[in-house]
């Protein structure tokens, strides 16, 4: 995830209007602030050690896992770049750098952002079609398989957002005095819809497939319990290893709802009602939420790997699966 600067500049870029920052204050917005590296180091060091620990052991080299070893270094990805690029630009001046630099650093924010985000809806996928059709994700889902999907996920976005990049670099770029911003003006009906497609749809699409899922696994749960009614103590039993993964994306849905949704909102409405008064402070809070979440990501992994953290959560989960059960079954 990004720092507040990149999200300003994805608000203000996106925007139909002209509100560019003046030439005296250009270099402010892109300055590399101690809030930008302290997240950024939080979030790479966290990154870092989730991936050693997912290839540390064989029982976590699964291919589910592929996908969030993928999540993990498309974060440590966009993380280094974005500062790496805002640092370049706050040491030699962007104007003093060129287009080129520019360029490079928009390629973090309108490539590397969105991976992240299709990152997270494939395993949304992967879960949907695991628990849907779970025949065939056993006989058909392997390492190759999610190792080649995310590589057509990186090549998609690639294909949707250069074609807007480089038509800004070629033809329409600001003077660089104004900062570093893609002249969504003159590519109004491209820029709306890539803002959309590419950020919005993919989360959209993650918080409208995880409540059928959840339906699917309390049904499930439902028959299981009612074939096991003759014993007791089976009653409320753990949920199985299996179903680390579904506490995973349970975990990053919540995650992603608290974190992404203020600032899409803001987003939402500084692109498309631009005559609406936004709150500075608002824009604060959502950028902090919005930092959050490439920080979380390693974390919530590793709550769901650990044999001990997963216990825990594990009864938490089964205690909140059957309250729900219950009150769908007064419906």
């Amino acid at each position: 995830m990004g720092s507040a600067t990149n999200l300003t500049d994805v608000l203000l870029s996106h925007s139909n209007t002209t509100s560019f920052p003046s030439p005296a204050n250009a270099s402010a917005v892109h300055q590399l602030s101690p809030g930008i590296i302290t997240t950024t180091v939080l979030s790479v060091t966290f990154n870092v050690l989730g991936v050693l620990f997912a290839l540390s052991s064989a029982s976590l080299r699964t291919p589910f896992n592929v996908y969030i070893v993928a999540l993990m270094c498309s974060n440590i990805a966009f993380e280094t770049w974005e500062c790496s690029m805002l640092g370049l630009m706050d040491a030699y001046g962007l104007v003093g750098l060129g287009s080129s630099v520019c360029t490079l650093r928009l390629y973090g924010v309108y490539v590397l952002a969105p991976i992240v985000y299709h990152t997270h809806f494939l395993i949304t996928l992967n879960r949907a079609w695991a628990i849907l059709w779970p025949v065939s994700y056993r006989a058909r889902h392997n390492h190759t398989v999610a190792g080649l999907l995310c590589a057509a996920m990186v090549g998609y976005v690639h294909l949707m957002m250069l074609p807007e990049l480089l038509r800004d670099h070629l033809y329409y770029r600001l003077p660089l005095e104004y900062g570093c911003w893609l002249n969504a003006a003159r590519q109004v009906t491209l820029t709306e819809f890539t803002s959309i497609w590419m950020y919005d749809v993919p989360c959209a699409c993650v918080y409208i497939i995880y409540p059928f899922l959840l339906w699917k696994m309390l049904a499930r749960r439902r028959a299981k319990r009612r074939n096991r009614s003759d014993n007791p103590a089976a009653q409320r039993a753990p949920l199985e290893s299996s179903n680390r993964p579904f506490i995973l994306l349970t975990l990053y849905t919540c995650s992603t709802l608290v974190c992404w949704l203020p600032i899409m909102i803001f987003y939402l409405f500084a692109t498309f009602f631009p005559a609406v008064p936004l709150s500075p402070a608002f824009f604060q809070g959502t950028s902090i939420l919005y930092n959050l979440q490439s920080i979380l990501d390693p974390l919530i992994f590793a709550i769901t790997a650990s044999n001990v953290l997963y216990s825990m959560y594990s009864h938490g989960f089964v205690i909140i699966f059957d309250e729900v059960n219950q009150i769908l079954q007064t419906l």
